[in-house]
């Protein structure tokens, strides 16, 4: 007769069958949770202001909060801010005055930090040209380009000093050649900031004296780089923000402390920027990281007093017409204060 298998015997065999299996699932290693894949939009090609971020990327900040950020550079503040209302990118960096005009102009757009906190608009020349109040700009070539928050920045100022812009012979130049058609003499002037094209004009002109006109010393003052997300995001994730925010301060808090190697690792990541010349605007950054009413806090916080003297000024001089109180357009949510 054929040996038939006892039941309790099979039993035996089916538990032993089973835990062996228990015991294989444990001892596998659990899939990685996915990542949150996110983009941050820069205003510009890459800045020295901009090195914080990318500090954050090559150290594994963004990773280590679950984040697979990538960085992209941008044209102007304005094209960005536009980016963030439609969804396109989740994070970008803007101009705080900008992204304020462009939300009360409909885009659900809000400012999370605000890292340059002295007006860095500018007017950049050669010394020699004698440009030291906007009326001697008054019949020269200027050199703007469009979306970018330093030409908001140059009509505010002439509005303060009372020029119309027919006064001035202002041309657009695309934002990549601005500081070449300065260099090259083909332009008077250029708008600018003074931690990006005014650092760079000095940096590239050895031996010539060049003269940066602030903006700030002629009526106009504002919040300048900032932070901003879409209002919707804030809503369906506010953990992903947190995280964002928290990373990026990060790199704030350590790259202020080596400039020089802020450069760096800007220049592996983005190969056509000069390092020589991001070190000298980031170096200049650090002089605007705070206001009088934000010092004592964390780099990126706002103070209410700035942000009402930022939206008066755009009420001012470039037409905003929202009454929406000042804490629809940031929030200091996201930055923790230190106990």
């Amino acid at each position: 007769m054929r040996n038939r298998r006892k039941p309790a015997q099979a039993g035996g065999l089916l538990s032993a069958l089973l835990l062996s299996v228990a015991a294989s699932m444990l001892a596998a290693p659990s899939p990685a949770l996915a990542k949150d894949e996110v983009t941050m939009r820069l205003d510009w090609t890459l800045q020295g202001f901009h090195l914080p971020f990318v500090w954050a990327l090559d150290k594994g900040y963004y990773d280590a909060e679950g984040i697979d950020a990538k960085l992209l550079e941008g044209r102007g503040s304005g094209n960005t801010a536009q980016l963030i209302g439609a969804k396109t990118d989740m994070f970008g960096g803007a101009d705080a005055s900008t992204a304020a005009l462009t939300r009360s102009r409909g885009a659900e757009i809000k400012v999370l930090a605000s890292f340059i906190q002295r007006s860095e608009g500018a007017v950049v020349s050669f010394a020699s040209s004698g440009f030291k109040t906007p009326k001697d700009l008054i019949g020269k070539t200027v050199g703007t380009s469009q979306g970018s928050s330093s030409t908001v920045l140059f009509h505010a100022m002439l509005k303060a000093s009372n020029i119309a812009d027919s006064q001035v012979n202002i041309v657009t130049v695309d934002s990549t050649a601005k500081v070449a058609s300065l260099l090259q003499h083909r332009v008077d002037a250029i708008t600018g900031l003074m931690s990006a094209e005014c650092a760079q004009v000095q940096a590239e002109s050895e031996g010539q004296a060049v003269n940066c006109m602030r903006v700030a010393d002629f009526g106009v003052k504002a919040l300048g780089e900032a932070l901003i997300v879409n209002d919707d995001t804030i809503k369906a994730n506010p953990d992903l923000v947190r995280r964002f925010v928290k990373a990026s301060l990060r790199g704030w808090a350590e790259a202020v402390n080596d400039p020089a190697q802020a450069a760096e690792i800007g220049h592996k990541h983005f190969p056509l920027a000069d390092p020589k010349v991001l070190k000298a605007q980031f170096e200049m950054v650090l002089q605007s990281l705070h206001s009088p009413s934000s010092e004592g806090h964390p780099i990126g916080w706002m103070a209410e007093d700035d942000w009402k003297g930022t939206i008066e000024m755009l009420k001012t001089f470039m037409g905003l017409t929202s009454n929406a109180p000042i804490s629809d357009y940031y929030t200091d949510a996201y930055i923790p204060e230190a106990k």
